[in-house]
């Protein structure tokens, strides 16, 4: 038996006699062929023929991301994502993309600027054996977290002035505000933490969203305590030796006043002063009988240009007098009527010794 390929198909037949090969020639299409046998081989025989046809068609060919891209990424500067595919075909692919942002692809390399879909194309164009072929991937970029940290409010006291925060540690450009929750303790002007009383309040910083990046807030405490001037732990309010460190407070007499600065106590170092030197009482208990009836400053009288001014905790003067003479019983200054119990700012001057004292006097009852 014989074989034939008709001339213009998209192959050729080679080979003899019984060995015969189709071969292609790089294209596709029909392939036209004849097998006959002829009457000289088989004379016994009618010659025959049967006409076959063969369809050449090329290939699909798969693309495949190695790894895939991620469905969703949140967005930070400099965000590049490397985008890699390969044909089954091992075509060369290409790649595009396509969003209504400006992210950038060149060759590999996906440089993300804003959030939004991202979609990124691989394609082959194909080739005399593979058809084309071209899948997608779509990129969903999302706003980036912001991260405050390293924020921390130092404690003050009462007294201390106005100062400035210290920003915590951003991880991008922004501006940063801050709030406090307690203005009975502190307020915020800016930057700038006003301490208005004894107490704690939670500072918050804070930095807004934008359409890259969400917003981001960090508290910490502030504690502002209240005065100690002895810095022995017991605020002055509570004291009862606020100018002599007394931690554990000690009264043995129970007037009010710890031993270390109790004039009418034994444990007054070097009690009887010396008439050259000065002691100024911080208790005055009218209503009770006794040396603390009256305000004592030991050693006074000797002087009579001295002078003594003492104020309530809002700065009013309550009294004053020059030559002090140990015989006030805490009457509000030209009356007598009793001033309320509390805590009184006081200072005494005595030019002739040099002497000058401020410090806090308490009125019980």
């Amino acid at each position: 038996m014989y074989i034939e390929v008709a001339e213009g198909s998209a192959a050729t037949i080679s080979g003899s006699l019984g060995n015969y090969s189709l071969v292609t020639n790089s294209q596709t299409g029909i392939v036209s062929i004849t097998y006959f046998t002829v009457e000289n081989d088989h004379p016994n025989y009618l010659p025959a023929t049967h006409n076959s046809y063969l369809d050449i068609v090329k290939l699909n060919q798969n693309i495949s991301f190695s790894p895939e891209p991620p469905l969703e990424v949140r967005y930070s500067d400099n965000l590049e994502l490397t985008i890699n595919a390969s044909s089954d075909s091992n075509l060369t692919v290409d790649f595009s993309k396509s969003d209504l942002g400006s992210s950038n692809l060149t060759d590999n390399k996906l440089s993300i600027t804003d959030v939004g879909e991202v979609i990124i194309s691989a394609s082959q164009s194909g080739n005399e054996f593979y058809n084309p072929t071209s899948v997608d991937r779509i990129i969903n970029v999302i706003q980036g977290i912001t991260e405050l940290s390293n924020f921390n409010v130092p404690e003050k006291f009462e007294y201390d002035n106005d100062f400035e925060i210290t920003p915590p540690t951003t991880s991008r450009p922004g501006n940063i505000t801050y709030v406090s929750d307690n203005p009975k303790v502190a307020i915020v002007s800016g930057t700038t933490i006003i301490i208005v009383g004894v107490g704690t309040s939670n500072i918050t910083a804070m930095i807004e969203g934008t359409t890259l990046y969400k917003s981001a807030s960090i508290s910490s405490p502030f504690i502002v305590k209240p005065r100690d001037t002895d810095n022995d732990g017991i605020p002055d309010i509570d004291d009862n030796c606020p100018n002599v460190a007394n931690p554990d407070q000690a009264d043995d007499d129970y007037d009010g006043v710890g031993n270390y600065c109790d004039p009418d106590f034994p444990m007054c170092i070097g009690c009887p002063l010396p008439e050259d030197q000065v002691k100024v009482s911080s208790l005055i208990t009218p209503t009770v009988y006794g040396p603390e009836s009256k305000w004592e400053i030991i050693n006074i009288e000797k002087y009579p240009s001295s002078r003594v001014y003492v104020y309530n905790r809002n700065g009013q003067i309550v009294f004053e007098k020059t030559g002090y003479q140990n015989d006030w019983a805490g009457t509000f200054m030209g009356t007598s009527d009793y001033l309320p119990a509390g805590s009184y700012y006081y200072v005494v001057e005595i030019a002739q010794i040099n002497f000058v004292e401020r410090g806090w006097l308490y009125l019980n009852y």
